[in-house]
């Protein structure tokens, strides 16, 4: 039992890793304390992550780990420049400004330390290159689930806890309609679709590093199924930076394998757009052509401007 306990503390690092990859994507947005002058709530990955944090100081103050990594300079360096922006703006900009609030400035400096300090718990969680088996089971796992509850909000009426406006941030669950956007576990379907951008790049390099036919097997479906889920969040950019980064893994990986690999892409990304209609009339609408009429004094638009023939203002009264 005390060497259980042992290995458990000297591996602390990597169990909170792989706890936080699987409980950060799949854990519903839930809020639990209000923001005040915002709709932002405190939710539960935070006190889980603030634990987490609480851990690895404990083991830098008895001189288990250090800070020394490749990337502490950079991160300490924006973490700095962070700080003397919010300090600036709190003390010169914000007392000239209305609705702006100094605790809202605070809060996002202190949510972007928190997202960049978890590079700390991964990094010197990893201490083995054995353990990379039981990040990459948990990074699989998790996408299955993420896909599973996303098919079940649907097909199958599974709840959405979003954030998108006050009302949602409120922890309502949210009954999706037929043409929502598919937000699965996360807060918003952009949510879903960054998450998905990052986690089947991954996978679908992995397939090149495994011999076992059935893993690689496996990996493809999975990724296939998350491309099908990033359908859903019908999100343009994600769409554009996938194959992007779909194109530097495999030049990476296999350089001939890209000539073959860009039409059956095209293609597959084809065969799901039309059967998602409403993405491609967002892209239509990325760019698209508006007349509108705008105030020469202020700038401001007036509204839309219809061209008829002149036949439309007969026996009709014009003001000047």
């Amino acid at each position: 039992m005390k060497k259980f306990l042992a290995w458990i503390w000297d591996n602390i690092l990597f169990l909170e890793t792989l706890f936080l990859l699987a409980f950060i994507p799949l854990f519903p947005k839930l809020p639990l304390l209000d923001v005040r002058n915002t709709w932002v709530y405190i939710r539960g990955e935070d006190f889980v992550v603030l634990f987490v944090l609480l851990s690895w100081l404990a083991l830098l103050v008895k001189k288990k780990i250090t800070l020394k990594t490749p990337l502490t300079l950079p991160i300490l360096v924006f973490w700095l420049i962070g700080a003397l922006a919010t300090v600036h703006g709190v003390l010169l900009i914000f007392p000239t400004l209305a609705n702006v609030f100094p605790n809202v400035a605070f809060l996002s400096l202190v949510r972007h330390i928190e997202y960049m300090s978890l590079f700390f718990i991964g990094y010197h969680g990893m201490k083995d290159k054995r353990l990379l088996p039981f990040v990459i089971t948990a990074l699989v796992v998790t996408l299955l689930g993420v896909i599973a509850y996303g098919f079940g909000q649907k097909y199958l009426g599974f709840p959405a806890y979003l954030t998108m406006n006050e009302e949602f941030a409120k922890g309502i669950p949210i009954q999706l309609s037929a043409l929502s956007r598919v937000p699965s576990t996360f807060a918003g379907h952009y949510d879903l679709a960054a998450y998905l951008v990052l986690i089947i790049p991954i996978l679908v390099s992995l397939v090149f590093g495994f011999k076992n036919l059935f893993i690689k097997l496996f990996l493809i479906a999975t990724s296939l199924l998350g491309f099908v889920l990033l359908f859903m969040t019908v999100s343009r950019v994600s769409f554009f930076v996938l194959f992007v980064s779909l194109l530097v893994v495999f030049f990476f990986q296999k350089r001939k394998i890209i000539l073959f690999s860009i039409p059956l892409v095209a293609i597959f990304a084809v065969i799901l757009i039309s059967l998602q209609p409403n993405i491609l009339d967002r892209f239509k609408s990325t760019v698209s052509e508006v007349d509108v009429l705008v105030d020469a004094k202020t700038g401001e638009s007036v509204g839309h401007v219809t061209f008829v023939p002149a036949s439309y203002f007969k026996d009709k009264l014009v003001l000047q």
